[in-house]
């Protein structure tokens, strides 16, 4: 059973539908019961091969199969898979073993709305309402996980912290709905321009933090200036008006996971913190150093990051 595609893969979802394949065989008495959310299945109705010699049709599963039962599976009146018996031996399925397993496959198809709506609600709650991109918390974990691959596999990781230039000036001359949608159309823009691997959320507020696995230093500086330049290419549209934007990032990496999140949130902030000195809209580098340590935070550019 394969339940990656409806990303529910390793989730306590998948006992469930195993408990539904155990009860299959046992009462049809088969050495196989597969519940399959990932091959084509184009039947509105239950199909039985009794006999795969006979039949044109072959089993997905095992050539030496020759008995083939399965019911169609639907999520929101989808299809998406199908509920199945398999043998070894030819044999026949009667109208009552029919609706028997019409029943287990409805079982299995109340599972699955369930898991997915337990998924929606876990999504929920790690995406940022505002720009649906990752939030704080979903983030800051992502970036935990790679830091502890990267220390297994001896990898690096870099990340990047961007800040809204002048933020609160457009919330100031443009109000405040005009400042969400400047924040929803980065979030977009920055989401297209990054590598498939990386990832983008909403640190707080105005500020982004993106996760690069596998990062060398020059992939950091190139993704890091490519989201600045993305940024950039173009005002953000609200109700007519055109509102320039521009972001600054501070930037660090993590030579084979070696450092804490702390530490390297540390090095990224000074890094923002330098390129908003230094201008605004611009990246800076900083690495991680001993004397981090004793830095408790950086203080905003004239109160205004």
């Amino acid at each position: 059973m394969m339940l990656s595609k409806l990303g529910l893969a390793g989730k306590p979802a998948e006992e469930r539908f195993d408990k539904l394949t155990r009860l299959a065989k046992k009462m049809f008495g088969v050495p196989i019961s597969v519940i399959d959310f990932v091959s084509p299945w184009q039947y509105e109705h239950v199909l039985v091969v009794s006999d795969t010699d006979k039949d044109p049709f072959c089993s997905p599963y095992s050539s030496d199969l020759r008995f083939y039962a399965a019911a169609p599976l639907k999520s929101e009146g989808v299809p998406v898979g199908f509920f199945c018996i398999c043998d070894y031996q030819p044999r026949e399925l009667s109208e009552e073993e029919v609706h028997l397993l019409l029943d287990l496959a409805e079982l299995a198809e109340r599972e699955l709305n369930v898991a997915v709506e337990n998924e929606r609600l876990t999504q929920r709650a790690l995406v940022d309402v505002l720009t649906r991109i990752w939030n704080r918390g979903a983030v800051l974990d992502i970036l935990t996980r790679e830091l502890q691959i990267a220390r297994e596999n001896g990898t690096q990781v870099g990340i990047l912290l961007l800040d809204v230039d002048h933020f609160k000036l457009i919330n100031d001359e443009y109000g405040h709905p005009a400042g969400d949608q400047v924040l929803r159309v980065i979030s977009e823009r920055m989401r297209k321009a990054v590598r498939p691997n990386d990832t983008v959320g909403r640190y707080g507020g105005e500020e982004f933090l993106v996760v690069l696995p596998g990062c060398q230093h020059e992939t950091l500086l190139r993704v890091a200036e490519r989201l600045r330049e993305t940024v950039a290419s173009e005002p953000v549209d609200f109700e007519g008006v055109s509102i320039p934007v521009t972001i600054s990032i501070g930037a660090t990496m993590a030579v084979e996971g070696a450092f804490s999140e702390h530490m390297l949130m540390k090095a990224a902030d000074l890094g923002l913190y330098r390129a908003k000195q230094g201008g605004r809209n611009r990246v800076e580098t900083r690495w991680v150093t001993p004397s981090l340590a004793n830095i408790k935070s950086v203080k905003p550019v004239n109160g205004e990051r």
